[in-house]
This record gives structure tokens, C-alpha cells and sequence, in this order.
């Protein structure tokens, strides 16, 4: 003989479902920050370095990564979030640009966008 499978009552289900939607509110205002966006605002694939380090020059983070046009790639918490860096970025066959970011809060982001004309750097995020 088979015993059926718990089930919670309609009682149960109803006296807890006060207590889920409080302890899941305060996750609705916060932001989720992927510290690191690049956007490739061209008509081709570019293939991107990136490498950030410490400004006493400790590596934290390198990738290189091909992004199809008109596309993005985030970067999900790859640094400390706090702290000042060293961003170079390197487009393959094409410009080469190094900026100072520093992040004073866990939200922080630093978005890259690769334009026609070059390589340009929003410490605002979006």
C-alpha cells in the first residue's frame, strides 16, 4: 500500500501567503546590477577584449568576447563592488581606449559602447 504525497491545506496555504508576500516585497525595489554591460552599437560582429584591473594593477577580471551587431553582452558581477579600476578595452582590428571607474556602491555599472566612431564609456550604467 502506496501513501499519497503530503499535501498542504487550503488553510495552511492561505494563513502563509501574508508572510510570502512580505518577506518577497522588499526584493521589488532593488536593482540588479551586472557591474559590466558592453553594447555593440555597429552593423558588425566585433570581437572585444576587455581587462579590468586594481589600480596598483592586480588583475581581476580579462574576457574576450564576440558580439553580433546591434547586440549586447552583460557581465554578471565580475569585481568587488566597491572599489577604483582599470578598464581597457580592445576592439579587435580596431581602437583600443583604458578608463579609471570607480564604483562606490553595489548597484554601480559600467556600460561600453562600441560606436562607429570609437569606444565610449558611461560610468551611469544604462
Amino acid at each position: 500500500m502506496t501513501t499519497p504525497p503530503p499535501t498542504v491545506g487550503r488553510r495552511r496555504l492561505l494563513a502563509g501567503l501574508p508572510v510570502a508576500l512580505i518577506a518577497g516585497a522588499g526584493c521589488l525595489g532593488q536593482t540588479v546590477s551586472d557591474d559590466l554591460l558592453v553594447r555593440n552599437l555597429t552593423d558588425e560582429q566585433q570581437t572585444v577584449s576587455l581587462d579590468v584591473a586594481t589600480t596598483d594593477g592586480t588583475d581581476l577580471f580579462a574576457e574576450t568576447v564576440t558580439i553580433p551587431a546591434q547586440e549586447e553582452r552583460r557581465f554578471e558581477n565580475p569585481l568587488p563592488p566597491t572599489g577604483q579600476f582599470t578598464v581597457t578595452v580592445s576592439v579587435e582590428g580596431g581602437p583600443s581606449e583604458e578608463t579609471f571607474w570607480e564604483s562606490e556602491d553595489e548597484g554601480d555599472q559600467l556600460s561600453i559602447r562600441l560606436t562607429d566612431a570609437g569606444i565610449e564609456f558611461d560610468a551611469s550604467g544604462e
